[in-house]
């Protein structure tokens, strides 16, 4: 029972004990009573005048109606009620758990168990027809949706098939993207930032496919007459006006098709510039979605760090903006750096930390979860279970964002926020994302993890509700010394604990 297919397994066999009961309880001749044998035979042959009561028996079996079933036919639906009722207990659980097709096995084995106290209330009836349909609707319903759900398997395996194929050259794409975000950082004026970008991301798609050979591009600034073309290498003449539209209609700032796509650079409402690439092989593709989305973030911050300051803000504010795009994009809130971030603090400052040392693990927190720009939304925002091979891809954000970030490792902050980026999901027993057990795992990465872990579960998610503060503390408690530094677990409980008494 530890697999959902097994108990869609469970749900076939049920059908068939229906079967047998139908067949051997509701049609068979032999389960007349005596009393209407002889009251057929009276009236037949003997032209006999029978009883009242002989008759009741002989009208009632023409009616299509049967004696009481056998003590064994009420068994085997009392079975099949209780296979029913155990099978939609299973599935609910599992519902929690976002494990594969737990929905429609749920509505299934609900389906089939209201069924099979029907058939009961039938059966106790003696109504044979209406317990025909309740044994035999329910048994094709079933089977259809087993042949529903094997091919479903297999279209499901096929595309984990190509996820292993596709997945170790994604996580060297997302170096390149690293790569991108470190060049770009470098432009200082509107000009050469327009020309730096056509020939990052040119390199960038033939890394992506080496078949993206003839890729063409064109770039323009909106301006008060419309829009002035910055960069244009074999496109004609491009409609720059189309595609703003589009983007503001859309509410998107990356438009994609199969054989080009299109960058927005946004202000609120309106948009600043627009980069347009043509040309391309397998625009729609998962993975090449997610790189460019991964691209458009370190192109909008890069753009925003030039507007602002001519390209001289401080590469901390850089990559923090890059960290809120990563929650806006994941559907989470930006609320939520700034609740680890003021935990972290807290934490810091518990374990005896300067107020210097404290304030820097604090702000370095808020990357944590940076490398999230580069896995691919539809995996992050996936209904039920993730397959092996797209849960390898979500718990690769760790060396993503350490792949991303530590490019500027020779500031002390960015070096900070690297290794907590990497480290942050690693298990106090060893169990984690690189093997780190106990205090081998930074201690930066350790009092983060407490509080990502809190954060996340008492925020409600597209694949959770938000749990209540007690069952959140609860769980740090349970899972301190497996999961969790015991010590900072006290600490962070004892912190909680503290502030909900202040706030009362």
């Amino acid at each position: 029972m530890k697999t959902l297919r097994s108990k869609i397994l469970l749900i076939a066999c049920i059908a068939v004990p229906f079967a047998v009961t139908l067949s051997a309880c509701g049609t068979d001749p032999n389960v007349k009573s005596e009393s209407s044998a002889q009251a057929s035979y009276k009236v037949a042959v003997s032209g006999e005048e029978s009883s009242e009561t002989e008759l009741k028996g002989f009208h009632a079996y023409g009616k299509g109606k049967t004696e009481p079933v056998t003590v064994n036919g009420v068994q085997v639906n009392v079975l099949c009620v209780a296979a029913g009722a155990f099978t939609v207990r299973i599935a609910a659980a599992h519902l929690e758990r976002r494990l594969q097709y737990a929905a429609p096995v749920f509505v299934l084995s609900a389906y089939y168990t209201l069924a099979a106290l029907l058939a009961g209330l039938f059966l106790y009836a003696r109504v044979r027809v209406l317990y025909c349909y309740t044994v035999v609707v329910p048994t094709v319903v079933v089977a259809g949706v087993l042949e529903y759900t094997y091919i479903a398997e297999h279209r499901f395996q096929r595309r984990n098939s190509r996820l292993r194929e596709e997945t170790s050259h994604y996580g060297d794409t997302v170096d390149n993207v690293s790569l991108f975000i470190k060049n770009m950082l470098r432009c200082t004026d509107g000009k050469d930032f327009y020309q730096t970008a056509a020939d990052e991301i040119i390199s960038l798609l033939g890394k992506i496919n080496p078949g993206n050979t003839d890729v063409r591009c064109c770039a323009a600034v909106k301006t008060e007459d419309g829009f002035e073309e910055k960069v244009n290498r074999g496109v004609g003449a491009c409609d720059y006006a189309v595609i703003e539209q589009n983007c503001l209609r859309n509410e998107k700032n990356c438009m994609f098709a199969e054989t080009y796509f299109a960058f927005a650079l946004r202000d609120g409402d309106s948009v600043k510039a627009v980069f347009h690439f043509e040309n391309i092989q397998n625009g729609l593709d998962m993975f090449f979605v997610s790189v460019m989305e991964a691209t458009y973030c370190g192109l909008e911050t890069t753009y925003e760090n030039i507007a602002a300051t001519g390209g001289q803000r401080n590469i901390n504010i850089i990559f923090e903006e890059l960290a809120e795009n990563a929650e806006i994009d994941n559907g989470c809130s930006v609320d939520h750096l700034r609740h680890i971030s003021e935990y972290t603090l807290a934490l810091c400052r518990g374990l005896g930390m300067t107020e210097e040392e404290a304030q820097h693990i604090a702000l370095a927190s808020k990357l944590h979860d940076l490398g999230k720009i580069a896995v691919p939304k539809s995996i992050i925002h996936k209904e039920g279970r993730l397959s092996e091979e797209e849960r390898v891809i979500v718990n690769s954000h760790t060396k993503f964002g350490y792949t991303i970030i530590s490019a500027y490792d020779d500031d002390p902050l960015i070096a900070t926020a690297a290794e907590i980026a990497r480290y942050h999901h690693e298990r106090w027993d060893g169990a984690g994302t690189n093997g780190l057990t106990g205090e081998d795992i930074p201690l930066a990465a350790r009092v983060v993890t407490v509080c990502d872990v809190y954060d996340a579960l008492v925020s409600e998610r597209s694949y959770k509700k938000a749990w209540s503060t007690e069952d959140a503390m609860a769980y740090l408690s349970e899972n301190a010394g497996k999961i969790f530094d015991p010590a900072i677990t006290a600490l962070f409980l004892e912190y909680r604990q503290s502030e909900a008494g202040a706030q009362e």
